[in-house]
């Protein structure tokens, strides 16, 4: 099996994944579409690392098992993916191709709103698509999918009110010299009001949600930006030390254990 982590291998994720952003009416509640073309070409399952989020997602799966006796066994299945609270892994077979709908934070529409005639369509689209046009079936699966996301919005009144001003903080919370305090204050809340904003949408306090927003933001910076396991430290940390703490205590896991996997 192959080990690849999100951000850490940024290269095979834009190799193996088409991504695609929503139409100007689905950008409130839709972050992007993606598609994994399959790993055909690798010659073997692959297990995803991928980072906390606070992003919730519907995944549309669809898997092939090719056998000299058995021929060709398709498999399908419709997931609901929500927020990730630490490391978590995702393997998929070398002939799998899967078709994601990656929520804004806060949103977490219910899959089970999906009818079965849609996901037979979307079955349909992923056992014809190959890696050469990857581009088009995921825009017609987008297109597919514009009718029923139209019906699964943001919540109207105050749900809907609570859900922008906590992505507003999520936003906030990217500045370096950024507080809890300081951003309630420009929020024009209090601390105790956005704590539990935060916990009812992800049994999460404010600062622990920041120290994931933040560490996906070094992340960004130093694996990606930076292109290699050692670039430099961004404003958020103090010192290797401090990274090291923040990303045992999100991930759930050393960054020593992770490297020795992944890198």
């Amino acid at each position: 099996m192959v080990h690849r982590a999100e951000l850490l291998h940024a290269q095979h994720f834009s190799d193996y994944y088409h991504r695609l952003s929503p139409t100007a009416s689905l950008a409130e509640y839709v972050d992007h579409f993606w598609l994994l073309k399959s790993y055909q070409a690798l010659g073997d399952a692959v297990s995803e690392s991928h980072f906390p989020r606070l992003a919730a997602e519907w995944v549309f799966v669809q898997e092939a098992s090719v056998g000299v006796l058995a021929g060709r066994l398709d498999t399908f299945s419709a997931v609901y993916r929500p927020p990730l609270r630490r490391l978590t892994p995702f393997v998929y077979g070398s002939h799998t191709v899967a078709f994601g709908v990656r929520f804004q934070p806060g949103v977490f529409p219910d899959i089970q709103g999906v009818p079965e005639a849609l996901k037979a369509k979307i079955q349909q689209v992923l056992r014809a698509c190959e890696p050469a046009n990857a581009a088009l079936c995921l825009g017609q699966l987008q297109n597919l999918m514009l009718p029923v996301l139209a019906t699964h919005g943001v919540p109207e009144g105050d749900t809907r009110d609570t859900v922008q001003l906590c992505q507003q903080a999520l936003w906030a919370f990217r500045e370096p010299e950024a507080t809890v305090a300081s951003v309630c204050q420009d929020l024009g809340v209090t601390p105790r009001t956005l704590r539990r904003y935060f916990q009812g949408l992800w049994g999460l306090s404010p600062k622990a949600a920041q120290r994931q927003v933040r560490l996906r933001e070094a992340l960004q910076y130093r694996w990606v930006q930076c292109s290699h396991t050692r670039g430099e430290l961004t404003p958020y940390y103090s010192d290797n030390a401090h990274f090291y703490k923040s990303f045992q205590q999100i991930c759930q896991v050393s960054l020593q254990q992770f490297l020795q996997r992944h890198a």
